[in-house]
């Protein structure tokens, strides 16, 4: 090649090489400048969405004639849309990676409920940590209203991190093996979370219903272990109609459950046992499972769950509520409460 044509195509190349830089760079440029304008949309759009909540909020307490704190409402619902915006690059991402198409939307779908059911979770432990700092300063009412909150937060937070994590990723697992049986394991999960909700503002339920949701729980926990968990469930018909406090049952038959019975790899029993007797209800839940292991019954009783549930009945019953733990002498543990027989069709105000 001659060196005048040579030199032309070196020309050539190098304005070549020179031009796609400065494509990519502007091509780049424009992507970040895109990328700047997408978020400050967003973070426009989480800024406004505080705003107006709480705008609502102080008209809500003004027409009400309550005190105003447009500080400390406006505050709130900025950290709350701050907290949402910091999450956004997730639920983008979900909604990228697991598209609602017609394909795949059921798997899709229980994927996107999994995650609303985590970031539920962050929302309902602000919650918690509310209620912790009001506790301390506040009279008896108050208290039992924020302990109360508390108990109904963190029974959430186990139910839904278990079955949201645990029985909604088998659930997707079961759906390429069996269909029908995954969703009637999402129906019960349904009905569950439905039951613990819609009696969110008692604090004392009909035992029947109390029993009701339990077996959903229960039907749940069935699917998951198959023929590993037996339950016998026993109750005196003449217990049914009595209050008891609302949830008192889920959370100890789950620990018997997961403490007792999920560790071991042969068949467990888990029984629940109801019966008025002497003008008190005595509720019992038994299992066959591995008992205090190296621990003693006096830790396990100081365990967040067993705890919160000797609470709540000293809150509610004082000295007439009674709570024991002990270990059965074939192996494994019984929980026993015995509570004063109230009717649930006597009136609020008797005993």
């Amino acid at each position: 090649m001659r060196p005048e044509k040579e030199a032309r195509v070196t020309k050539w190349a190098f304005a070549s090489f020179a031009f796609r830089d400065n494509l990519t760079s502007a091509m780049r440029e424009t992507v970040r400048h895109r990328r700047v304008v997408k978020w400050g949309l967003i973070a426009l759009s989480w800024t406004l969405f505080a705003l107006f909540f709480s705008s609502e909020a102080v008209i809500i307490r003004a027409y009400a004639g309550r005190a105003l704190n447009l500080l400390g409402t406006l505050s709130a619902w900025l950290i709350c849309a701050y907290a949402w915006l910091a999450l956004t690059p997730f639920v983008l991402y979900l909604a990228k990676r697991f598209p609602l198409e017609r394909r795949r939307w059921l798997k899709h779908s229980l994927t996107h409920l999994l995650a609303s059911a985590l970031f539920a979770l962050l929302h309902l432990a602000l919650y918690v940590s509310v209620a912790l700092r009001v506790a301390p300063d506040a009279n008896q009412q108050t208290f039992f209203t924020a302990f109360r909150s508390i108990f109904i937060t963190n029974f959430h937070f186990d139910l839904l991190t278990y079955w949201s994590i645990v029985g909604l990723s088998h659930a997707l697992d079961l759906m390429t093996e069996d269909v029908k049986l995954a969703r009637r394991m999402l129906t019960r999960l349904s009905d569950l979370l439905r039951k613990s909700l819609e009696n969110n503002g008692e604090h004392e339920v009909a035992l029947r219903d109390e029993l009701e949701f339990l077996e959903s729980y229960l039907e749940i926990e069935q699917t998951r272990f198959q023929d590993r968990l037996t339950v016998h469930i026993r109750v005196d018909p003449a217990a049914l109609d009595a209050r008891v406090p609302n949830l008192i049952l889920q959370p100890l038959v789950e620990n018997a459950i997961r403490h007792g019975i999920a560790p071991r790899a042969s068949c467990g029993t888990v029984e629940i046992r109801a019966e008025r007797q002497n003008g008190m209800i005595e509720l019992q839940v038994s299992d066959d499972g591995m008992g205090v292991g190296g621990a003693s019954v006096e830790s396990l009783m100081k365990g967040i769950g067993l705890s919160n549930t000797q609470a709540r009945l000293e809150q509610l019953y004082g000295a007439q509520a009674s709570f024991e733990l002990r270990e059965r002498d074939e192996g494994g543990l019984t929980v026993t409460i015995a509570i004063p027989f109230r009717s649930q069709f006597s009136r609020d105000g008797e005993g």
